[in-house]
């Protein structure tokens, strides 16, 4: 059962939302501005359980886990996870709410996040939701947008998974902090503002007159063109208010501008540059190392398989024929140096480049007679991944040049 109601202020719709959450509502509320913007609430029994805006947002997921302390090659291996899941469930197939929910989850099971500290990521998620709603609310009050609210009971965020209501959010809270954080915003009263901004700098020149060297210094390297005014607070370790306050004048005089910054529509760690597929296998007893790799590999556009149990690991990999190995050092029964000398013994492995990972001192001299083709410290660091694989990915193309005659040559001898 659906219910319709219109509102004529941001007030009146903040209220509304109050008033159902009080009443312990469990469902979905959408605030609809006039035919371009939708925000929804989800609640179970009254607490708040999950927003969206619509926008799918994996800058704003990544973020959220980063604040609270998940890597940020952990974010994008989960959600790509999750992305990839959603795209084989049908019912949920295209449905963002469902993989950002879904990420929270799959962290609460895999033990990466407390009770409170999925209460604090849905707090400030929503926050955040509310401020930029507050925001345009208030931007098109002069347009006589009609403003409506559309409450869809029992509706949840996920129909594969669901949140216990004990580990979620009081939306009184909520909205108390946000009107706070709202008045502190406008008191700067800097027009058209928004913490989904891009702080660039305009004139180099002017900052530097104004500003000591190590403060122009700082300045800019934290306003690079890449990173909103949210993203270079959780850089940083501050709140927004303490990055904005301060360029707050410079704003105002044009010394630096704030710009849109267009989404991505999927994780991604770095642009995908065209190379040719690679098939690629880790062999890690630990599961959360596999899926991290998982993450970076698929985000590139290559194949992955994980192998968690070294001792079914050659069979697999006589199957698979990969083109490049990713191997443990420190596994039960066998080690990644005897494990790389059982898989140089076979022929049709004898060349795959192998990489040697480790969180311990890796013993090059020993890697190498094992036949490791080089290795890597751990924890990961994915750009580290990256460039691995872009190194052997351009040594296979190399490959497949030499090994394959020229159009020429094969006119000539025809």
């Amino acid at each position: 059962m659906n219910h319709h109601f219109q509102v004529s202020t941001a007030n009146h719709i903040l209220e509304q939302i109050l008033s159902y959450a009080q009443k312990g509502f469990t469902g979905k509320i959408e605030i609809e501005i006039g035919d371009q913007h939708k925000t929804a609430f989800y609640f179970n029994l009254g607490f708040l359980a999950w927003g969206t805006d619509g926008i799918k947002s994996y800058r704003r997921s990544t973020r959220h886990l980063i604040k609270l302390g998940i890597s940020s090659e952990i974010a994008v291996a989960i959600l790509y996870q999750e992305k990839q899941t959603q795209s084989l469930n049908c019912e949920e197939e295209g449905s963002f709410v469902a993989e950002e929910y879904n990420t929270l989850v799959t962290l609460i099971k895999d033990g990466l996040l407390t009770k409170k500290q999925i209460q604090t990521l849905i707090s400030n998620y929503c926050q955040e939701l509310l401020f930029d709603l507050i925001s345009q609310l208030e931007h098109n009050r002069t347009q006589r947008q009609d403003w409506q609210i559309n409450v869809y009971l029992g509706e949840r965020p996920s129909r594969s998974s669901l949140i216990p209501h004990t580990w979620l959010c009081a939306f009184d809270l909520v909205l108390q902090h946000t009107r706070e954080f709202y008045q502190k915003w406008i008191a700067l009263e800097i027009p058209n503002c928004s913490p989904n901004q891009v702080p660039v700098i305009q004139h180099h020149k002017r900052l530097s007159d104004k500003t000591n060297p190590k403060t122009y210094e700082k300045l800019v390297s934290l306003l690079n063109k890449k990173y909103t005014l949210r993203e270079i607070a959780v850089q940083t370790k501050q709140d927004v208010l303490s990055i904005i306050t301060p360029l707050a004048p410079l704003i105002k005089e044009g010394t630096i501008i704030l710009q849109s910054l267009p989404e991505k529509s999927s994780p991604k760690t770095t642009t995908k540059q065209a190379h040719s597929k690679l098939k690629i296998i880790a062999i890690d007893d630990n599961r959360q190392t596999l899926r991290i790799l998982e993450g970076i590999v698929k985000n590139g556009g290559n194949d992955f398989t994980g192998i968690s149990n070294p001792m079914t690991a050659l069979p697999q990999l006589i199957e698979t024929k990969p083109d490049l190995i990713f191997l443990d050092l420190i596994m039960p029964v066998f080690n990644g140096y005897e494990l790389c000398r059982k898989i140089r013994k076979v022929e049709a492995l004898s060349n795959v480049p192998i990489i040697i990972l480790s969180g311990k001192l890796i013993d090059k001299v020993r890697a190498k007679l094992a036949g490791a083709t080089s290795s890597l410290q751990k924890p990961i660091v994915c750009q580290q991944v990256e460039e691995a694989i872009k190194i052997y990915s351009e040594k296979k193309k190399e490959s497949a040049l030499v090994s394959e005659p020229s159009r020429d040559l094969i006119m000539e001898g025809s």
